[in-house]
């Protein structure tokens, strides 16, 4: 004999009902919360994936995925999908450039933004002094005996795109905060 409800229904069995989780307002709500989960895991891998380094959710966990390194302790370098970063990878400059006004950017080695870059070159080539530059820009390595007389090395930064980047200066070696 079943058990008997409040209102004198018969029960089947004593197990629970095993439901299915449903979300509201059918297949086009759920196609659209699948979605919405697929771009937002998208969005965070990017960085991973060499696609974009901006507006991303690795901005807030200090991630580094540029050449220079790959510091993501669970993803690895290899699931890259583009060859380089678009910074410019300065690994020498010698003899060093002397910082004039305070506000006046130095070039010094480091990874920039070709932006921040531009800046720097130019107030570099302001000091008139002769200074060797050695460089890595998407694979490529240039180098400079003398940046304010050199025409090559001129008209690459020229080349360089005027698309801004969040962090326009890195250190080559030592990790350091975002600037978000």
């Amino acid at each position: 004999m079943g058990l008997r409800d409040a209102a004198g229904r018969g029960s089947r069995s004593l197990a629970p009902r095993r439901s299915r989780l449903r979300l509201p307002g059918g297949p086009h709500h759920r196609s659209f919360a699948v979605a919405t989960i697929a771009l937002l895991l998208a969005l965070g891998s990017s960085p991973y994936l060499g696609l974009k380094y901006r507006y991303s959710f690795a901005m807030l966990s200090n991630l580094r995925v540029d050449d220079a390194r790959w510091n993501s302790l669970i993803v690895p370098r290899q699931v890259r999908l583009t060859r380089h970063d678009p910074f410019v990878h300065v690994l020498r400059v010698e003899p060093a450039l002397p910082r004039g006004d305070r506000r006046e950017p130095v070039l010094a080695p480091g990874v920039y933004s070709p932006d921040a870059f531009r800046r720097r070159f130019e107030a570099a080539r302001r000091h008139q002094r002769r200074s060797a530059l050695e460089l890595r820009y998407h694979g490529q390595l240039l180098k400079s005996p003398d940046i304010a007389a050199d025409l090559g090395i001129l008209g690459f930064v020229e080349s360089l795109p005027a698309a801004p980047l969040y962090q326009p200066a890195l250190t080559l070696r030592a990790p350091q905060p975002c600037v978000h």
